[in-house]
């Protein structure tokens, strides 16, 4: 018992997100769902809540989840609990190539939504694919960011729900045509101010209904 306790912690992707998630143990094959790597983020961030509230004050890297997918359907519930006067609020995927130097969506590495006052763009490689959405949507505290994330398709479509409203409204399809390869959902800020997200990856109910073939990010 001892000997598979010491497994756990020091081998379980569920602490580090390097090995497959899905492991048979005793003739029982465990499920796991996807948290946010503690090894792998901010250096002024924390994560708490089991991994699943990020908290920072750095504009310069991302939180990045332990699962990684290239194929299949996922979708994914950020709920903002503290944003910052810019409300430069962050959210997408990465690559596993992804440093935490560089802004989030400034690089090749990250397709990120990110919220900039008055509107709000979809940026990939810094300026090189900027796609305004609805004006006037920014993201805030109390609101839901969600995003449907086909992996197999390459598509990434982005939803967005006023905090109170009750309403979840589509803002598009963000990134139509990813590229090719395994991609981490992943979340951060663009103006060095102190930023708080809840994420549901689909360990507990969503607060909407996923779309039609999506669901939960876990092995």
């Amino acid at each position: 018992m001892k000997q598979l306790s010491i497994f756990l912690l020091f081998f379980s992707p569920v602490c580090y997100g390097q090995i497959p998630l899905r492991m048979p143990i005793g003739g029982i094959t465990y499920s796991y769902y996807a948290t946010f790597n503690p090894i792998n983020r901010p250096a002024l961030g924390t994560l708490t809540n089991g991994r699943l509230t990020v908290t920072s004050t750095s504009s310069a890297g991302q939180f990045i989840s332990t699962i990684g997918e290239s194929t299949g359907k996922y979708y994914i519930e950020y709920t903002i609990t503290a944003a910052g006067a810019g409300k430069r609020l962050i959210f997408g995927l990465v690559n596993a190539a992804a440093n935490q130097t560089t802004i989030f969506g400034n690089d090749v590495n990250g397709f990120a939504v990110i919220s900039i006052p008055p509107t709000g763009i979809f940026t990939h490689n810094g300026g090189g694919s900027y796609l305004p959405f609805a004006s006037g949507v920014i993201f805030d505290v109390g609101d839901l960011v969600a995003l449907a994330w086909d992996a197999g398709a390459g598509t990434l479509d982005v939803y967005y729900s006023a905090s109170g409203s009750g309403t979840r409204t589509l803002l598009g399809t963000a990134y139509p045509a990813l590229s090719a390869g395994t991609y981490y959902p992943a979340c951060g800020d663009d103006a060095g101010t102190t930023f708080r997200y809840t994420v549901n990856f689909g360990a507990t109910p969503y607060a909407f209904t996923p779309p039609a073939g999506y669901g939960a990010l876990h092995h």
